[in-house]
């Protein structure tokens, strides 16, 4: 039985709910498609990423793996089983994990085996094995007394349900009373943000957040309806402010912009901070964040505040599956227009 570690994320991500709710363990880059040793291999070597992804075809059933937050910290620990006679497994339903493809899973059965360590016992790769005896013995000690956690079944779609087009964006918005030139203005526009943001990935332009605020999210909220009047940038340290009179005195939505390709967990802290701390944002009941491409809804509920929509420019879909309680691209776009 070998021992390895996953990480759940990085600095700006933690997906580890989505670990411990389906019982997988995944890692990307998984855009090329299933590692085959005849076919893709050498574009995932071509691109600097086999060494990446290759330790998952190591793994064997039995396997204790461990999900770890940064160095110190370990979430679960679990035992690698095979699913549907196979060990590694490739599903598209992880293909827009808060923008990361990470199409390469293995099933795990979690155990709630937790603990923070004061010295580094991890390292910072995604999956790699893992041989601190410290760990190991932590591990063993409690694994017969710590139960397993029940896993949900994962979604049964296909890669291409769910997908919709720029027409579909339009008669959505037409259906819901937007005027059809507008609903064609902006699709138009979502159009051009994608095409800017695949200029600013092609030339690996890093865009800041007053590029992506500028040229991809303030273009998009004019389509939708917003007017300048009703869009205040920068108010009390708060990226963005929508109100829904243009004397500003009724604030609506708060968003919260983040560098592209950066993950939403920061982005959704500091929004919750805001709420809570900025006079003006305090009876704010939604909130957005957004890298200019994809774009996360937050509803309040009670005192705090849950994911209630999420959209990819890039992967647009009206329900991401993996995503059970969350909607798609069609209702942010609805929930979002001041018009609908």
């Amino acid at each position: 039985m070998n021992y390895w570690q996953i990480a759940n994320g990085d600095d700006s991500r933690d997906y580890s709910s989505i670990f411990l709710r389906y019982g997988v363990a995944f890692i990307g880059p998984g855009n090329i498609g299933p590692i085959d040793v005849a076919k893709n291999i050498p574009r995932y070597e071509e691109i600097g990423r086999w060494k990446d992804v290759k330790p998952i075809l190591e793994l064997k059933a039995g396997d204790r793996i461990i999900l770890k937050n940064g160095r110190r910290e370990m979430l679960a620990a679990g035992e690698v089983v095979k699913h549907e006679g196979s060990i590694y497994n490739y599903s598209h339903l992880f293909g827009d994990i808060d923008g990361w493809n990470l199409q390469h899973f293995v099933k795990v059965r979690w155990k709630k085996i937790a603990c923070r360590y004061e010295k580094m016992v991890f390292s910072i790769s995604t999956l790699q094995g893992m041989n601190s005896p410290k760990v190991r013995a932590d591990i063993e000690a409690l694994w017969k007394s710590s139960p397993f956690l029940e896993a949900e079944e994962l979604p049964k779609t296909h890669e291409k349900d769910y997908l919709i087009t720029y027409e579909d964006v339009e008669q959505h918005l037409i259906d819901n009373g937007m005027r059809v030139r507008d609903a064609e203005t902006t699709s138009h526009i979502i159009r051009q943000i994608e095409k800017l943001a695949k200029w600013y990935i092609s030339n690996k332009i890093n865009a800041s957040e007053h590029e992506i605020r500028t040229f991809l999210v303030v273009p998009f909220l004019q389509a939708l309806g917003w007017s300048p009047q009703k869009i205040g940038i920068e108010k009390n340290k708060i990226d963005i402010l929508l109100y829904e009179d243009h004397e500003r005195q009724k604030p609506s939505i708060l968003i919260e912009t983040k560098s592209m390709w950066s993950g939403s967990l920061h982005a959704v802290k500091q929004a919750q901070r805001y709420i809570h701390s900025v006079d003006i944002a305090k009876n704010i009941n939604q909130f957005i964040v957004t890298d200019g491409l994809r774009y996360w809804l937050y509803k309040r509920e009670a005192e705090s505040f849950k994911a209630s929509a999420y959209m990819n420019f890039r992967n647009k879909r009206s329900k991401y599956p993996i995503y059970r309680e969350v909607d798609g691209m069609l209702h942010l776009l609805e929930t979002l227009s001041p018009i609908l």
